[in-house]
């Protein structure tokens, strides 16, 4: 700092020494302060805020900054749990169609068995004596089967008596019997017949059921006649045969089958639940090109080879638009087949329409194939299909919702301080949504604002409030404003009253820190995708037009620095001081009066707290000249001179550098609004001199 010595001149008395009178003149203060260093700048650059002008050149404090943003990531469009299926399926019964068609076998001519009828002239009538059939052997071709163990069937066998002379006349056979046996001569089942007359035939069924057997099979025929008393003889009659027909009479169905094995169908629908966190309800997604696998592997119990397909009527494939359909050529006896299905850019939908997407549907169809040589298969034998699909992902999807999401919390930090005392007659906080989320959409708002150092907090809530969305697929964002004002809040322009608390009552506790938060609720049919989100910024508008209730205390964010005087001149000053004054002129352009004290300190970090709790020495205080702006004063200019006491004079020579501030205390408007321009300002200047005396000897 400047100190300057002036000699204001010497007296001289004899025949005392000559005594010269020294001024030592030290600049306090000289400055200007517009209300923007009275409140102090918000922290940041001026993107984030700061107080500026509007078009009437009124100061208004403008803030701007973005909100927190609700983004839909990966995480939003899954759905996990679904885990590992397994169905295991066995073969079952199995229906054997081929055994064989219907097969006739005839006997020996009547001739070859009765001598009587032989050895008699065609043209004769005879009698001819009872006798007995050899056992007639015939076997019964089975196709394709070798050995088998039947559930269900029957062999039907006819015995048709061929010995006829003349109609309705000729030899009855009696206890007929055929018996069914195969090649282990283990018999099947037997066949009784009591009597069967000429031309006429009898039949009988043998149930296999339960029964096993090894081909090829036999039927062998025995039994009698009785004769007769009088048969004609000829040509015909002597050629009279017995003739057994066997069927088959299905269905025949096995439980075990050795032979070349006809193609047996195996067909399986199931569905897997596919369960979407909260109350969501999914109708058709697009999966994303980072899904999981679906891992499919059939195992062949059998003891023959299998072809195998998977339809998967829920999941279809964007380029075809059909459903997804996995096929196994050939699989092993015993083998183990396994296929990956990507499933990027398929969708997955309901097949019955435009309905909530509950499960996943899948049918599976396997059928056996012939090896083309011997093989079993057996009731028991199964095969196994394992799906594997734990996480799916999606890139969007349709859904009915009914979801809540959080918003993320802002704050709105370090605001100016230097309100106390003064109440704001207007506020406007902007809010601009931008949405790109297409679903009905409502935001609940929670704003909070906090007085730490009074310890006193307002709250504004907005329910309910419905944001504009985009059309379906759109890349541009639909913004929704929702505006804070005296006495309404709007949205998009359709304002409502406030309720008991409006965005001035909740600014006129002059809150330091403001924290917005709140819900997004999804509610109706829409689509999401991956990156849609609603972001925002925000408009805080607080023009400086306000009453002052009561006295307002503002400490600038600027101070002086007074050098250490050297310990000469501290010495002088303690010594030989006749007084110190302090010189100051004051401009006040502000509508409103006050007062102006200098606080000094030697610790710079004591202004850093509140104007009423400052711990510091008070050098001196002036009266701000009054204006009256109602009257046509808009600038009062006051000039005055303070000396000072001897315990101000002993800061400068005890202590080291000081610092120094004004504290401006403004007084009440008595309920007056008064309004600041950018042209509004306090000028201070002082400057304090020692008058010192000194001897030259």
């Amino acid at each position: 700092m400047l100190l300057l010595v002036l000699m204001n001149g010497c007296l001289i008395e004899s025949p005392e020494s000559p005594t010269w009178e020294v001024n030592l003149a030290i600049p306090l203060i000289d400055e200007k302060y517009p209300l923007s260093d009275l409140v102090g700048p918000i922290a940041g650059d001026s993107s984030n805020g700061f107080i500026d002008l509007d078009s009437l050149d009124i100061l208004r404090l403008n803030v701007r900054d973005t909100i927190g943003t609700i983004e839909l990531d990966e995480s939003r469009l899954t759905v996990r749990g679904i885990g590992l299926i397994s169905v295991s399926e066995v073969i079952g019964p199995l229906t054997l169609n081929n055994l064989g068609d219907d097969q006739v076998f005839e006997s020996q001519t009547l001739s070859s068995m009765s001598e009587a009828v032989a050895a008699a002239p065609n043209g004769t009538s005879v009698p001819v004596p009872g006798f007995s059939l050899s056992p007639i052997d015939n076997d019964v071709a089975i196709t394709d089967v070798e050995e088998a163990t039947i559930e269900q069937g029957i062999i039907r066998i006819s015995i048709y008596n061929g010995f006829i002379d003349a109609p309705n006349s000729g030899i009855p056979l009696t206890n007929m019997q055929i018996m069914l046996t195969d090649v282990n001569n283990t018999v099947i089942g037997t066949a009784l017949y009591d009597r069967i007359g000429p031309d006429s035939t009898e039949t009988r069924d043998i149930d296999l059921a339960g029964k096993s057997f090894v081909v090829p099979l036999t039927t062998t025929t025995t039994g009698e006649s009785p004769g007769t008393s009088n048969f004609e003889i000829n040509s015909a009659s002597k050629a009279g045969k017995i003739r057994v027909t066997v069927q088959f009479i299905g269905p025949f169905i096995a439980s075990r089958v050795k032979g070349n094995i006809p193609s047996t169908n195996i067909k399986i629908s199931e569905s897997i639940p596919l369960a979407i966190s909260g109350s969501t309800e999914l109708i058709s997604g697009r999966f994303s090109s980072v899904t999981d696998e679906m891992i499919l592997t059939i195992n062949n119990g059998l003891q023959v080879p299998l072809s195998a397909s998977l339809l998967l009527p829920n999941f279809i494939d964007f380029t075809t638009n059909l459903p997804e359909t996995v096929i196994w050529d050939s699989i092993p006896p015993g083998g183990s087949e396994t296929q990956r299905v990507d499933l990027r850019g398929d969708s997955l939908t309901n097949p019955a329409g435009e309905f909530p997407l509950t499960n996943i549907e899948y049918i599976f169809e396997a059928t056996t194939l012939s090896p083309g040589s011997s093989s079993i298969i057996s009731e028991d034998d199964d095969i196994e299909l394992v799906i594997v699909l734990d996480t799916l992902r999606f890139l969007r999807w349709k859904a009915n919702f009914d979801e809540t999401i959080p918003t993320t919390e802002t704050n709105i930090k370090d605001m100016p301080e230097g309100f106390a005392g003064i109440s704001l007659e207007d506020v406007r906080l902007i809010l601009n949504l931008h949405n790109t989320i297409s679903v009905p959409m409502f935001l609940d708002l929670n704003i909070m604002g906090t007085n730490t150092i009074l310890n006193s907090r307002a709250e504004l809530a907005l329910v309910d409030a419905e944001l504009r969305s985009p059309p379906l697929f759109s890349l541009q964002p639909e913004t929704t404003q929702i505006v804070f004002k005296k006495d309404s809040t709007c949205v998009n322009a359709v304002c409502e009253p406030s309720g008991e608390t409006d965005i001035v009552d909740f600014f006129n506790i002059l809150p330091d820190n403001i924290s917005i938060s709140g819900e997004a609720s999804l509610l109706g049919v829409g689509v999401v995708s991956v990156g849609q989100s609603m972001s925002g910024d925000y408009q805080l508008i607080v023009p400086f037009s306000f009453s002052l209730d009561s006295i307002a205390k503002f400490v600038p964010s600027t101070f002086s620095t007074i050098a250490a005087l050297e310990d000469k001149q501290k010495e002088l000053i303690e010594n030989n001081i006749l007084y110190a004054i302090v010189e100051s002129e004051l401009v006040n352009s502000f509508p409103f009066g006050g007062t102006v004290s200098l606080l000094i300190t030697d610790d710079l970090t004591k202004f850093d707290v509140h104007p009423d709790s400052l711990d510091v020495d008070t050098l001196l205080t002036f009266v701000l000249p009054d204006t009256d702006p109602d009257m046509g004063i808009f600038t009062a200019i006051k000039r005055d001179s303070v000396f000072l006491d001897s315990s101000i004079i002993r800061i400068f020579t005890r202590g080291e550098e000081h610092y120094l501030k004004p504290l401006i205390e403004l007084k009440s408007t008595d309920g007056k609004p008064r309004t600041v321009t950018a042209s509004n300002f306090i000028r201070i200047k002082s400057v304090m001199t020692f008058r010192i005396k000194i001897n030259p000897r």
